[in-house]
Order: C-alpha cells, then sequence, then structure tokens
C-alpha cells in the first residue's frame, strides 16, 4: 500500500515539473517572438523593421513615433545602462543602384570599427557633428538602421544590442 502511495506522488510530482518546464519554455518562446512593435504602427511601414527582442528589452520602447513623410521609424530603448535612440527606414534605391554608395556614408560618417552579425554587418561611427558619440549603422534586409547611444559602448556591447536584434514579427 505504501509502495504504491509513494509511486503516486512521484507521477504527479514529475507531472507538475513537466508542466512547469513546458509553460516556462513556451513564455519564453512567446516573449522572444511576439512583435515589440504596435500593429497601428508595423501596417505603415514599407519595410521589415529591427527591434530589441522582449528579453533584451522587458520594458519595451520608450518615444516610439514614425513620420509618415519621411518614413522613418524612431524609439529609443534602454540597453546596459545606455539610452540607444535608433531610427529605421527602407534601404534607399541608391545604395542598391550604386553599391559603394553604403560605404560612401559610413565613411563620411567617421566609421571606427566594423564587425558582422548574424543580421548583417555593423559599423561603429562618430560623426564630426556629434563631437564624439558613436551612432552604429547598418543597412541588412530591407532596412537602413542607424543607433546613437548617450554614452559611448565597447564594441562586445555593440555587438550583444546587435546580435538581440529580431526582424519585428506581424
Amino acid at each position: 500500500m505504501g509502495f504504491l502511495r509513494n509511486k503516486k506522488i512521484l507521477i504527479i510530482g514529475v507531472a507538475c515539473l513537466l508542466i512547469i518546464i513546458i509553460g516556462s519554455l513556451l513564455t519564453y518562446t512567446l516573449l522572444k517572438t511576439s512583435p515589440i512593435l504596435p500593429k497601428q504602427i508595423s501596417k505603415q511601414l514599407n519595410f521589415v523593421p529591427f527591434v530589441p527582442n522582449k528579453t533584451e528589452a522587458p520594458s519595451g520602447l520608450s518615444n516610439l513615433s514614425y513620420n509618415s513623410k519621411t518614413q522613418v521609424l524612431t524609439y529609443k530603448v534602454n540597453y546596459n545602462g545606455s539610452t540607444i535612440t535608433v531610427t529605421e527606414q527602407s534601404t534607399p534605391q541608391q545604395f542598391s543602384d550604386v553599391p559603394q554608395a553604403y560605404s560612401t556614408l559610413v565613411t563620411s560618417l567617421q566609421s571606427q570599427d566594423t564587425f558582422d552579425t548574424p543580421n548583417g554587418t555593423v559599423d561603429i561611427t562618430t560623426p564630426k557633428e556629434l563631437k564624439g558619440v558613436q551612432v552604429a549603422v547598418m543597412n541588412s534586409k530591407g532596412a537602413l538602421f542607424f543607433a546613437k547611444t548617450n554614452k559611448n559602448m565597447s564594441t562586445d556591447t555593440w555587438k550583444q544590442f546587435f546580435i538581440n536584434l529580431t526582424l519585428n514579427s506581424q
């Protein structure tokens, strides 16, 4: 009788543990892949924007706006103690028509470092007009992405930020 009771308790315990594990995995998956941009903004865009996944930006995006005239998406995100202002737009046609146009832009912004991520190649720049403030630039998957930080970050921190970007799912 005691053996059967212990076996039932063990089975119930294992079932509860499996439910907790499956629930945690499902929650993590939904948080990581669900869209972070509101649909009323997403439906206006003529490109698929990069956004931080929800695990990297749990508080979401602030100062989120889309200018329909310039077709530029802007938002701020707190990341690793810095506030990053992001602006994105569709990749300009001239970048496709004239292959060196993008590299000319990056050079004019005073590129300091370049690295590759799964999302694309990123250039860390320090434009003269911003007096040493870093701006990361990426042209990938149909989006031209600028990220300006309120304080300079290490290359490794920038890499982590860009690795954790995801295309906004609808």
